[in-house]
């Protein structure tokens, strides 16, 4: 049987057959069904009420009126009282409607009538005395505290009948209503007073309630059921309502809505429990099938893992049954032939993926990871020294004699290291995260750089290798009937006094190999805390930054930004640099703390800033027109008024204008004021770039909040772009977000053409870096840009 057969019927079996059985179960709108009910039987249970008091009303004036009609018999009947109690009468008076004197007296409760009653009581109380019948006036506090109900009744054309009545009634006969956990009932007289609520002290308070809406709806008259929100309960309602005719007096039956959810979510809750039944059936069947079929293709798969994780081992032998798939057959044949042919090829991978292909000596990236792995485990009294040299005279010979003897230049230079260190060797099977403990791992950066690392070494033992190598690469190099002769400057720094990380050691090497070619080349040079540029400031660099001169030095280079969909320049990036007059041009890294330092940076960057403007002005004096200039930015610059008035000042301009912001705007305490500067400049038309995503400053927070135009890659994501797929399928997912997001990618410092072709297939939307050009004074770009509109023409 062939395996699709199978997996359709397997899949048919998982899927249709819980679907069937969920359409088998009766669907209905359970929460639709669970309020037609409830509304019923609230509206059932007001109207029951309401009968139930206009029953009471009518035994209370029953009461009234026989009492008024045996008023002669009030002194000699000592029943009477008891009447009086059955319906809650504390007591009656006979008033006389001129003069509010009253009569006559009749007390079952209480202390009884007062001897007059005032204009102002008989006339509020003579309003709800009707035609015929007894009326009801509204709540009000006895003298003993407890809440009372004047009622009233025509004696006669000068005489009223007025009482009172507990409202105990009215409590007991509403908290008697009790269903769910907050069903209740409320009883309200004719002005919207409650008379009988769950919360005693509403009660007490007489409070009135008649502003809530079906309260409100009850006293005008609805008969029926409302949906509100209750105060009291602090919930979305349901209530029947409905008015006591006769009296005035209103009653509300409400219940939460969330309770009746909850009841609509059980029977919901037992239709999922039922499709989980079926679900769990499926799987049964499920399971049994994968130990026919799918447990094989699960030890080919566990196979594939650790081929993918570099160990080449075969799969394991699969007892094959009559019955299953020919398909089967031939995965397993195919997989077994593909560890085969790895396993063949894993020595010339390796190559090409960790070894430098000129010097055969490890590449960058395979000495990074080698001596991260080292500083990661080492101890804080282990010490290590790395090395950082660079050949004085190689690019003379590059450019006199071509790059076929500068590339045989540098694989001697590769064999007289493997010479001196004869024990950094990786074998085709060994790890290229091997323990550097035991031996020195040399490596070729680029170019003309060589990195050494020396485990257990300390500066004095890295000063004494770095004289050895010196020695070694000052020996003529022979090449055919003539011999050529290079120096080695080199850099020592040492861990863990020097730096602590891979990169900060590199970078302390680097900077001392510098101070060596400062001192006159080919000479070995220790890193110091106190480096040649901050010495020099000490002796003057100060006074050079604050000199008149500054801004003569202060020099623009241009690196043009590429589109990866057809590589033709879109946009030229701004780069400061400065022309020192003893150490010649220097980026910022060289410069700009102390410039930090100085208090400076503003001028600086208004210098670059202006200067940037004004060539762009020359360059289309000169007939050359560019859509983009990108210049760096600090966010701090955006909390400068000043220059944010000063740009707004030449705005528009015949060409885009983009700012990337060169600091993570997330670690300014001032970022709501920068925000503020961000959207007034971007109002005006100037674009944004966040700088080095994908680095540990620039953050998915500052993507979101920044809303930039573009962002740009890290080049520590580009450099290892070309040999980790792990870095690559980062880039990708990078590229797939910002594009969700109407944000393009650059790809800056792109070192390698075999990186611009895996960043186009990657997605990204320009590319930039010395794989394309190298930043260029503005002559040479305007030459440049004339050659290539020349070169584009022909």
């Amino acid at each position: 049987m062939k395996l699709r057969y199978l997996l359709i019927v397997v899949f048919c079996v998982l899927v249709f057959a819980p679907v069937l059985l969920f359409r088998a179960w009766p669907q209905s709108t359970m929460m639709d069904l669970e309020l037609a009910k409830v509304e019923d039987r609230h509206g059932l249970m007001a109207r029951k009420l309401t009968r139930t008091l206009s029953h009471y009303a009518e035994d209370i004036e029953t009461v009234v009126s026989f009492l008024t009609q045996n008023q002669p018999q009030w002194g000699q009947l000592q029943s009477l009282a008891d009447l009086m109690t059955s319906v809650d009468l504390r007591h009656l008076c006979v008033v006389d409607l001129k003069t509010g004197q009253v009569s006559a007296r009749l007390t079952a409760v209480g202390s009884g009538c007062p001897d007059v009653f005032s204009d102002g009581m008989l006339g509020a109380l003579l309003l709800r005395v009707p035609d015929q019948g007894l009326g009801f006036g509204s709540v009000i506090a006895a003298n003993d505290g407890t809440n009372v109900m004047p009622v009233i009744a025509a004696a006669s054309q000068n005489q009223v009948v007025i009482g009172t009545i507990s409202t105990a009634y009215f409590h007991e006969l509403g908290s008697a209503v009790v269903f769910g956990e907050l069903g209740h009932a409320a009883i309200f007289d004719h002005l919207g007073n409650v008379l009988s609520h769950p919360l005693d002290d509403w009660v007490q308070t007489r409070r009135n309630i008649s502003r809530v809406s079906p309260v409100e709806q009850t006293l005008n008259g609805k008969l029926g059921t409302v949906r509100f929100y209750s105060p009291a309960m602090e919930a979305e309602m349901v209530a029947g309502v409905a008015p006591v005719l006769s009296t005035g007096w209103g009653v509300i039956v409400p219940q939460p809505l969330a309770e009746l959810e909850a009841v609509a979510l059980a029977t919901q809750q037992t239709t999922v429990y039922v499709l989980m039944i079926g679900v769990a059936a499926a799987l049964t069947l499920a399971l049994f099938m994968a130990r026919l079929i799918v447990r094989p293709l699960e030890q080919l798969t566990v196979t594939t893992h650790k081929v993918a994780a570099g160990t080449y081992v075969l799969p394991p032998e699969i007892r094959f049954r009559v019955f299953q798939s020919t398909e089967l057959r031939e995965l397993y044949s195919s997989v077994h032939e593909m560890v085969l042919r790895l396993r063949k090829n894993q020595s010339r991978i390796n190559k090409l993926a960790f070894f430098d292909n000129i010097t055969g000596l490890t590449n960058r990236e395979c000495f990074r990871r080698r001596i991260q792995a080292f500083l990661e485990d080492a101890k804080p009294a282990n010490q290590a020294a790395l090395l950082f040299l660079d050949l004085d005279g190689f690019k003379a010979v590059n450019d006199t004699m071509g790059h076929d003897v500068g590339d045989d230049v540098l694989g001697q230079v590769g064999a007289r290291l493997n010479d001196l260190f004869p024990d950094d060797v990786l074998t085709p099977h060994h790890s290229i995260l091997r323990n550097c403990k035991s031996g020195v791992s040399i490596a070729r950066l680029g170019g003309d750089e060589f990195a050494v690392f020396l485990p257990h070494a300390d500066a004095a033992r890295g000063l004494e290798m770095a004289e050895a190598i010196r020695e070694r690469i000052e020996v003529p190099f022979p090449h055919e009937d003539r011999v050529l002769t290079l120096g080695a400057s080199i850099g020592i720094a040492c861990f863990p006094n020097d730096a602590m990380t891979y990169s900060d050691l590199l970078k302390a090497a680097d900077i001392a190999m510098y101070d060596a070619k400062r001192s006159g080349k080919n000479r070995a040079r220790v890193y110091s805390s106190s480096p040649p540029i901050h010495r020099d400031r000490d002796h003057g660099m100060a006074e050079d930054l604050f000199s008149c001169g500054i801004a003569d030095q202060i020099a623009m280079h241009y690196q043009p930004v590429y589109r990866a969909a057809d590589m033709q320049i879109e946009s030229i990036e701004g780069l400061i640099r400065w022309q020192h007059p003893k150490y010649g041009l220097l980026t910022p890294r060289f410069f700009f703390n102390l410039v930090a330092e100085l208090g400076l940076q503003s001028q600086i960057d208004q210098m670059a800033f202006d200067q940037a403007i004004s060539e762009m002005d020359h360059l289309r004096r000169q007939g050359i027109s560019q859509e983009r200039l990108s210049l760096n930015v600090p966010v701090t610059r955006l909390l400068d008024q000043k220059f944010v008035t000063s740009v707004l000042a030449i705005l528009p301009l015949p060409y885009k204008l983009s700012f990337e912001l060169t600091e993570p705007a997330h670690t300014d305490v001032s970022f709501a004021q920068s925000c503020a500067a961000i959207d007034q400049l971007r109002d005006a038309g100037i674009d944004f770039e966040l700088d080095d995503f994908g680095s540990s400053s620039a953050s998915l927070n500052a993507l979101l909040d920044l809303a930039p135009h573009r962002i740009k890659l890290d080049s520590a994501l580009i450099a290892g772009v070309d040999y980790s797929d792990g870095v690559a399928d980062m880039i990708r997912h990078v590229v797939d977000m910002a594009h969700a997001l109407e944000i393009d990618v650059v790809a800056k410092s792109v070192e390698t053409l075999q990186q611009v072709d895996i960043l186009r297939e990657l997605g990204v939307d320009f590319i930039q870096g010395f794989a394309l050009n190298s930043p260029l004074e503005v002559q040479d770009l305007v030459d440049h840009l004339r050659h290539r509109k020349a070169t584009d023409l022909a």
